[in-house]
């Protein structure tokens, strides 16, 4: 399948597949706000907020496997195939399960009160039985994302995004129809998470179906590839879920600490919008980035470059739609969802509205950077916006509130991040009109491909 057609085909399945996620985010979790109260509610939200920690163990799930694999599988070398399958596998199942274990053992024994605040005592048990739930699932989950990985490296970002369409409305539906009979935390994590685990299941059957070989044999571990996956999953969880984890679950929990459940709930609206934007500036991102290293190793470097021309046109589009609509009608919209105690200020919309914009300019860049090749020269800046976005939020958090927060927060990220990756996309353009002319010729005179920018 050529690689235009792959980007088509992921991009109309990636619409369809965070179309069914938002029955979950903009029709299933309202109808439990509904259902639950807003205090209980705000008790599922804090339990979500403290397990999406777990994503961080996508360690070994980077662009590195991805890249791996892309390229053994263009130059039909099933033996190194399998060879950054089964070590990718090996490094995610082993993490997930360590740290998982680590973290149940910390919610088993420290009190509920001590980690987030005397307002959630009341509710112990119920957090409990959720989070160890919760643990378990979100760890089968990370799992399966070592397949999703290696489907981008074979050009089938579709596949995953079909699956996954299918998980999330199974999901959307179970809870519509199953939460008046089964009203709990609980059941509404296992709606949530386990349809989406199921079909990533079945996906990687399909997967070892079509490419037996995968697992025909054991391959000889190596500390060079796992050490490899292991610092290209480090980078690539610093500046995407670590980020994502500090800058929208920690002040989650200060938010807890500081105003209680109810206020969490309001909380989670916000994370809702947030998770949703991500996921539209994913679809196109995902398969540009992917389909940038089969392009890498093929030396098109033209393809790339307009691909993220029309990667910026894609982000200034949905920018544009997004303030209008968010400014314009969230207030409205998520008082009608959620119920009239949800009754939100456009300026708190227009707040959050510009950190979605400085957050999608700086993940557009970055994408840009992983698939040139660049993955490690966006970490000192991200990280170093991080830190500035954290300090100017909390502040704002703690002297006016959740308004004055998401402003700290995307000032942090346009000081640093904001225009340092801008610079380092234009270098590695600008490296590349100075080197050979690329084309498919030079792969069959040098044997070897790299990019310009490299």
């Amino acid at each position: 399948m050529k690689r235009g057609n792959t980007i088509k085909y992921a991009v109309f399945t990636a619409i369809a597949s965070k179309a069914s996620s938002s029955l979950i985010q903009l029709l299933a979790l309202p109808l439990a706000a509904r259902v639950l109260g807003r205090e209980e509610f705000g008790i599922y939200s804090t339990v979500s907020l403290t397990i999406f920690t777990l994503t961080l163990l996508q360690f070994g799930v980077g662009p590195s496997l991805t890249r791996s694999m892309a390229e053994a599988s263009a130059k039909h070398r099933h033996s190194r195939e399998r060879h950054f399958y089964q070590h990718g596998a090996m490094l995610v199942v082993s993490l997930a399960l360590v740290c998982s274990v680590l973290l149940g053992t910390i919610f088993s024994l420290v009190p509920i009160d001590l980690i987030f605040g005397a307002g959630f005592l009341p509710w112990q048990d119920e957090m409990h039985t959720a989070l160890m739930i919760g643990l378990a699932l979100l760890a089968s989950e990370i799992m399966m994302w070592h397949t999703d990985a290696v489907r981008q490296g074979y050009l089938e970002a579709y596949l995953v995004n079909g699956f996954s369409c299918i998980g999330n409305i199974l999901g959307a539906v179970i809870i519509i129809f199953g939460l008046n009979y089964f009203p709990s935390i609980p059941f509404l994590l296992l709606a949530t998470f386990l349809p989406n685990i199921l079909a990533r299941l079945i996906s990687t059957y399909f997967l070892w179906k079509k490419r037996p070989y995968l697992i025909a044999k054991k391959t000889y571990f190596q500390k060079k590839t796992l050490k490899k996956l292991w610092i290209d999953g480090i980078s690539f969880s610093a500046t995407t879920d670590l980020v994502f984890l500090l800058e929208v679950t920690a002040c989650g929990f200060l938010v807890a600490r500081t105003l209680g459940p109810s206020e969490v709930a309001i909380y989670q609206v916000f994370v809702t919008l947030t998770a949703i934007f991500r996921r539209i500036l994913e679809t196109v991102g995902g398969p540009f980035w992917t389909a940038s290293i089969n392009a890498k190793i093929h030396c098109d470097r033209n393809w790339i470059k307009t691909a993220a021309m029309r990667f910026y046109a894609f982000y200034g589009v949905i920018i544009i739609l997004g303030t209008a609509f968010m400014v314009g009608l969230g207030p409205f919209l998520v008082s009608k969802l959620y119920g009239a105690e949800f009754q939100l200020g456009r300026g708190l919309f227009a707040a959050q509205m510009g950190f979605l914009a400085m957050l999608g300019w700086r993940d557009v860049n970055r994408y840009i950077l992983i698939g040139s090749g660049k993955l490690s020269q966006t970490v000192a800046p991200v990280i170093q916006g991080l830190a500035i976005s954290l300090t100017l939020g909390v502040s704002g958090l703690l002297y006016s509130g959740m308004e004055l927060m998401y402003v700290g927060l995307a000032l942090g990220i346009a000081l640093v991040p904001g225009w340092r990756l801008v610079a380092q996309v234009v270098d590695c353009f600008a490296s590349s009109d100075n080197d050979l002319p690329i084309g498919r010729d030079v792969v069959g005179r040098r044997g070897d491909v790299q990019l310009a920018c490299e």
